[in-house]
């Protein structure tokens, strides 16, 4: 069984309501051991990401509407586990204005 220790993510968040932004491949599992969100606007922002397993519905791993000051960041440490099919899901109030960083484990399952 090989590990793939990898950025799942790396981009910006979008206004898009729940945009994708890992789908965990067919035949992997994952562990997310942290998402990275930097505000590089000069006012503050807001963000949601969210899990969505394959067969359901969409759940806040942040919390809502998480507002981030202008130049902060904020660190989500706490692992989510995903199955093949799985997905990270975010979106912020302002496309172009939140860095994201998604990093974890893949294994083959």
């Amino acid at each position: 069984m090989a590990l793939y220790i990898k950025n799942l993510y790396v981009g910006q968040l979008t206004n898009t309501s729940q945009s994708t932004l890992y789908t965990v491949p067919a035949n992997r599992a994952c562990i997310v051991k942290n998402m990275r969100f930097v505000n590089t606007d000069t006012t503050a922002r807001t963000l949601n990401a969210y899990y969505k397993p394959a067969s359901g519905t969409a759940r806040l791993i942040t919390p809502s509407n998480m507002t981030l000051a202008a130049g902060a960041i904020a660190i989500e440490d706490n692992e989510v586990t995903l199955g093949a099919g799985d997905l990270i899901l975010g979106d912020a109030s302002m496309t172009g204005k939140i860095d994201c960083v998604i990093s974890g484990i893949e294994r083959d399952a």
